[in-house]
């Protein structure tokens, strides 16, 4: 009768294993902060995940290991203006891989900094002085677009 018992458990042990421990790939992976050097990245781990690989344009990045809620990742040195394919997918505790997830993030340009800062400035100061900072960045960009035009006008003579 213990055998049989035995045996019964390990046939249920078996048959809902791979269930338990189903290989789901990570979900909502998206940038949520860059500039024009870098990308920072989230997703949501699987609950059965062991581990997720990162990869930058097909070539592996890191390891994640931690089981978290949220993971995150910042790519580092990277150019700007230019479109990079983010991709991760996970393993389960026995090494089954789950489907790839991909996401395409275009870094920031010089513009794109200017007005970060602008954002920065404006939502961690107080509205006057942010309003204040937003003026004189206004007219230092008015100044340089006539200068650029007069210039363009003169080699055009």
């Amino acid at each position: 009768m213990k055998n049989q018992k035995l045996i019964f458990g390990l046939l249920l042990f078996s048959l809902l294993l791979p269930s338990a421990l189903a290989v789901n790939e990570p979900t909502n992976l998206k940038e949520f902060d860059k500039s024009s050097t870098y990308i920072n990245t989230s997703w949501n781990p699987n609950a059965n995940w062991y581990n997720t690989s990162v990869y930058l344009d097909g070539s592996w990045k890191v390891n994640k290991t931690q089981n978290v809620t949220t993971e995150y990742h910042k790519f580092t040195g990277l150019t700007k203006n230019t479109a990079y394919t983010v991709s991760i997918f996970s393993y389960n505790a026995t090494f089954e891989k789950s489907n790839w997830v991909n996401v395409s993030i275009t870094t920031g340009g010089s513009l794109y900094e200017i007005w970060t800062i602008i954002d920065d400035v404006v939502n961690h100061t107080s509205t006057l002085v942010g309003l204040v900072i937003l003026g004189v960045v206004m007219a230092i960009a008015t100044i340089i677009g006539v200068f650029i035009t007069r210039l363009l006008q003169r080699k055009q003579k």
